[in-house]
């Protein structure tokens, strides 16, 4: 049993180390393409090196690309979805004002709370409110609507602020993939998640 014990502990640490050496060999091919390409991209006397001057004009050339607004926002999605802007803003910026999520919410907290009343009886009770709970989890309940639909789910909750809590902490967690910070998944963020979870 020992014996047995020792294979799988040798075995998972073998495991470990071989998926560790992948991904170090991945970073190191990343590492290998960006370095390829910066020297390509400034080294002016075609030796093959940067020498300081050639490095610190990459600095400040890459610097000042850095400070660029992106051009990946121009491809972002909007905010809020047009049937939603459509509904309620008014002044048809694009935004939503404090004036105009006082109606907005209210509203949509009315047809999330009729939509899942089953029963009808104008009240939420607590099989209703998990179920709110469980299509905003799935995912069935998107964009604007999700925090709403969380706030119906849990009002006069006894354990909402813990629940909440758990849904920031996973929101947390998932950013801790955002690389660049802009609030969106590019598809090398997407990829780191989808290893963490294996």
């Amino acid at each position: 049993m020992f014996r047995q014990a020792l294979q799988t502990i040798v075995y998972f640490t073998a495991a470990s180390l071989i998926a560790s050496a992948e991904d170090s060999y991945e970073a190191g091919e990343l590492f290998q393409k960006r370095r390829s390409e910066l020297i390509a991209k400034y080294d002016q006397n075609s030796d093959g090196r940067l020498n300081s001057l050639e490095r610190e004009t990459m600095r400040s050339t890459e610097k000042d690309d850095r400070l660029k607004p992106s051009n990946r926002n121009r491809n972002r999605k909007p905010r809020y979805t047009k049937e939603f802007l459509a509904k309620y803003d008014k002044d048809k910026d694009g935004d939503m004002s404090r004036k105009e999520w006082e109606v907005a919410w209210p509203a949509e907290a009315r047809e999330i709370t009729a939509q899942y009343d089953v029963n009808k009886n104008g009240e939420l009770d607590d099989d209703e409110r998990k179920q709110i709970k469980t299509d905003v989890k799935g995912g069935i309940i998107k964009n604007e609507r999700i925090r709403i639909a969380w706030s119906v789910a849990s009002e006069g909750d006894d354990d909402e602020k813990g629940e909440e809590e758990g849904f920031i902490t996973a929101q947390k967690k998932l950013l801790k993939f955002d690389r660049n910070g802009d609030g969106i998944a590019d598809a090398d963020e997407l990829k780191a998640v989808r290893n963490s979870r294996k």
